[in-house]
């Protein structure tokens, strides 16, 4: 194998190893493939510990970019630059936060889901800025925030210990010069013991019984159904409470109605009394005049009490009654007859005076018929005296 040959296939060698360690570093570090396309995406911190410049981005677990730059806010806050693969999308409504990746305290930035819901999220786009990030908390810095209560809760615990040996020294005091007490003490407890157990057997004796065992299982299944009853007891009083309710509803909107109709009536109670009193005085006075009157008929000397009771009177005005028919009946012929010559009169005045009696004419030659408004006609009359009814009227 010439030189040259050895040469170019140590060439490739190299050249391969260092494509490969690059791929290497670039799939293990996190960092992106050069001509990679990237957007910046700025966030406010209050602190940042642990971030620096290569500080890795993450997105449910996957590493979508790096920090970039980190810069002090004044007076107070951090923000953190990153470059973001723009194959991987950020919303406005994530929030990002910083993390630790290992327990040793490495830190990373998280794009988690935030705790409002937006209806319509945005994209992020190059240049923008997230104002709200969030530090979550180390758990070293939880360790070393625990020192204290750890110091208190050792000293709480060494003060239980002095107590408790303090409590068995007092023990033994007692049970060393109370001797002769422990055995009356012991047979005190064995009698209390032996009680105990008399108590348990009474009591096994009593709830051994199968009657009383069947009566309390009997007792137990109905509570179910006593429950049941009692829900629907106080339904009913709920469903008669809403009923008096209603009631006193309805009685406070009478008693308004009643209070509006009377409070007139109070405030013109005098008008309404001095009414009534007039009221009741012309109603006396008509009672008064009622009395007089119906004495009045009730009197044979009044007119009215003549009347009704003196028989005689009574006829006579029947008499004179019939007198007046008869009177009215024998007069109504003449009075036709005046209608006729007062008629003919008008219509030739001539029967009357010199000329009536120089015409040789007879009377009514030359004459027209009257007619009446009942459609019939009547011929000139002379009067005949005979055809009067001479007749006295009868006298009473």
């Amino acid at each position: 194998m010439d030189e040259r040959t050895l040469r170019f296939r140590v060439g490739v060698v190299v050249l391969i190893a260092a494509i490969i360690t690059g791929i290497l570093v670039t799939r293990l570090g996190d960092m992106p493939f050069p001509g990679t396309s990237t957007y910046e995406v700025s966030v406010l911190f209050p602190t940042a510990p642990g971030v620096t410049v290569g500080t890795p981005v993450r997105k449910s677990g996957v590493s979508i970019g790096r920090v970039t730059q980190v810069e002090l806010m004044k007076p107070s806050g951090v923000r953190v630059s990153t470059d973001i693969d723009s194959r991987y999308v950020i919303l406005d409504s994530e929030l990002c936060r910083i993390a630790t990746a290992s327990v040793l305290g490495d830190a990373v930035l998280e794009f988690v889901p935030g705790n409002a819901v937006v209806a319509n999220p945005q994209q992020l786009t190059d240049g923008s800025e997230i104002q709200n990030g969030v530090v979550a908390g180390n758990p070293l810095d939880v360790l070393v925030n625990l020192e204290t209560d750890m110091r208190i809760a050792l000293r709480s615990i060494q003060e239980a210990s002095n107590r408790v040996g303090q409590t068995a020294s007092n023990l033994n005091a007692v049970v060393a010069n109370n001797d002769d007490q422990l055995p009356r003490l012991f047979q005190k407890t064995e009698k209390a013991l032996d009680q105990f157990n008399t108590t348990m057997s009474t009591i096994n004796t009593v709830f051994g019984d199968p009657e009383l065992r069947d009566g309390m299982k009997q007792s137990l299944n109905d509570v179910p159904k006593l429950l049941a009853e009692a829900r629907v007891t106080l339904q009913n009083a709920n469903e008669a409470f809403e009923g008096f309710k209603s009631v006193s509803e309805r009685a406070d909107r009478n008693l308004a109605n009643l209070e509006n109709f009377t409070k007139p009536l109070g405030e013109r109670g005098g008008q309404i009394a001095e009414n009534l009193d007039g009221s009741l005085s012309n109603v006396n006075q008509l009672l008064e005049q009622l009395v007089e009157f119906t004495d009045g008929l009730n009197s044979r000397e009044g007119t009215l009490g003549r009347l009704m009771n003196d028989g005689e009177l009574y006829d006579r005005l029947n008499r004179t009654l019939a007198n007046a028919e008869d009177i009215t009946s024998r007069i109504k012929p003449i009075l036709d007859d005046v209608r006729i010559f007062s008629d003919k009169i008008a219509r030739d005045p001539r029967q009357l005076g010199v000329k009536g009696a120089i015409d040789r004419r007879p009377l009514g030659v030359g004459t027209k018929p009257a007619v009446y408004n009942d459609g019939e006609s009547y011929e000139p009359f002379t009067i005949d005296q005979t055809s009067w009814d001479s007749t006295p009227f009868p006298q009473e």
